[in-house]
């Protein structure tokens, strides 16, 4: 067997959460709103609006990000680098994945407490408690029902 990993396998360090929410970055004199498809506790991917958005990045570079949530008023602003850019499979699939390179420890807490809701929001809610306990019914036979005469 192998040491080595298949080229296909997962290679994601950590989990990630769809959330609600859009970073905003500067590119020469434009500032840039962006939506967040999901996020983890080393990155995240935002949806490039249209095909010529996908021209503005490229990877490797590095870009200061302002990450506007659902949960909070006050932006958690990060430096990220752009490891991945997806032009194909068209407009709902294109976009760009970052890695988290520079995080203050108040913005990790931030970040920390994002995720810590997301993954809450992810789970299923549990399930509601039963009142009794189940009782266990004998199955019905088809016809058991009907008038010995119908059969």
């Amino acid at each position: 067997m192998s040491d080595q990993t298949p080229v296909h396998a997962e290679r994601r360090r950590h989990p990630r959460y769809e959330i609600l929410a859009q970073v905003r970055f500067r590119r020469a004199d434009t500032i840039h709103i962006l939506d967040v498809a999901n996020i983890s506790a080393s990155g995240l991917f935002v949806r490039a609006s249209t095909e010529a958005m996908l021209r503005q990045v490229h990877v490797g570079d590095r870009l200061e990000l302002d990450l506007c949530t659902e949960y909070g008023t006050e932006n958690i602003r990060v430096v990220a680098r752009v490891v991945r850019i997806v032009g194909d499979g068209g407009p709902e699939r294109w976009g760009f994945g970052f890695e988290f390179v520079e995080v203050r420890p108040a913005t990790r807490r931030a970040l920390d407490q994002l995720l810590a809701g997301a993954a809450a929001a992810a789970r299923p809610p549990p399930l509601p408690s039963a009142p009794e306990p189940f009782v266990v019914l004998p199955p019905v036979v088809a016809g058991d029902d009907e008038p010995e005469g119908r059969r």
